[in-house]
């Protein structure tokens, strides 16, 4: 069977041109964006920054120095204020993060939310 371009291309055109293409920007609902860079400020514009009680600078997993935390497992964490601006607005919610541990057998809490 042979069909030419054009009897392919025509109707994959039209389909394309009769549906809307919808892409989710980062930004949307976005509640907080932390890029460990030295500092624990939101960069989100919302304001929910922490505070850093003991974690120190290490490389990222591309080898970016000071671009990652290195916590100790028991005292390091990073304290950010319980507001009602953690709390989001509708459900269900993602948390995206990268993590490495370097003891499985037990793995403490990574993220907790008192809103």
């Amino acid at each position: 069977m042979n069909l030419s371009l054009s009897k392919i291309a025509i109707p994959f055109l039209l389909f394309l041109s009769c549906h809307d293409l919808y892409a989710q920007s980062l930004n949307d609902s976005l509640i907080a964006h932390y890029t460990f860079d030295g500092n624990s400020s939101d960069n989100s514009g919302n304001g929910n920054h922490g505070t850093l009680f003991g974690p120190t600078l290490v490389p990222d997993r591309f080898g970016n120095n000071n671009s990652a935390y290195l916590f100790n497992g028991t005292s390091d964490y990073i304290h950010y204020l319980s507001n009602s601006k953690f709390k989001p607005t509708s459900f269900p919610i993602s948390v995206s993060m990268w993590l490495k541990s370097n003891d499985n057998s037990s793995i403490g809490t990574v993220f907790k939310n008192d809103v």
